[in-house]
This record gives structure tokens, sequence and C-alpha cells, in this order.
């Protein structure tokens, strides 16, 4: 058991950049689920209420408070947070082809962004 972790603390400092990617991935993974299971705090009267979180910063133009409130509608939420958990999972998992991880890291940022 020692043995085993020695050689994943070892591959982990060998490889910082990987470690660092895949640790980031797992916070994401985390947040999207969190975020996906507790419904309760978007509904009204909840912390991320959209109706009192939209006005807490608002939107320079119509055109992207438009963008927001779509993107705030519970199924594309939904969709999206799932969509981001995928990509962390892709992330954490031993792929090795860097155009599917360059695809997931590059979706995990623009979707921060959308989020």
């Amino acid at each position: 058991m020692l043995s085993r972790i020695r050689d994943i603390a070892t591959t982990a400092c060998a490889q910082p950049l990987a470690t660092a990617e895949r640790l980031s991935a797992a916070t994401h993974l985390l947040s999207s689920l969190e975020y996906m299971v507790r419904r309760t705090d978007r509904e009204p009267g909840g912390l991320n209420d959209w109706n009192h979180t939209r006005a807490q910063v608002p939107a320079r133009t119509k055109t992207m408070q438009a963008v927001r409130d779509f993107i705030a509608r519970e199924p594309v939420t939904q969709a999206l947070h799932g969509s981001r958990a995928l990509a962390a999972a892709v992330l954490i998992s031993p792929v090795r082809n860097n155009a599917v991880r360059m695809a997931a890291n590059t979706y995990l940022s623009v979707s921060q962004v959308l989020v």
C-alpha cells in the first residue's frame, strides 16, 4: 500500500502539468455535479435564484442579457453542467490523445465563462 502511494506521488511530481490538469478537472467535475444536484439553490429565494443574481451584475447590452437569460434556464444550465462533467471526466481519465485533451480543456474554459 505504501509503495503504491509512493509510486503515485512520484508520477505526480514527475508530470506536474498533467497533475495540475487532472486536479483542475476534478474541481470542475465536483462543482458541476454539485450544481446539478442542488436545484433548491436556484429556486425562488435560493442562494442562486436567477431573479436575484441577474440584478447583481447587469449586462452591458440587451444581446448579452438575452444570452445570459438563455443560459440561466434550468434545462440549459443542467445540460451545460452535464457536458462540463463529461469533459472533466475525460481529463481525469488516462486518455493520451492531445487533441481530445485540448478540446476538453477548451470546452471547460469557454463554458466556465458562460457559467
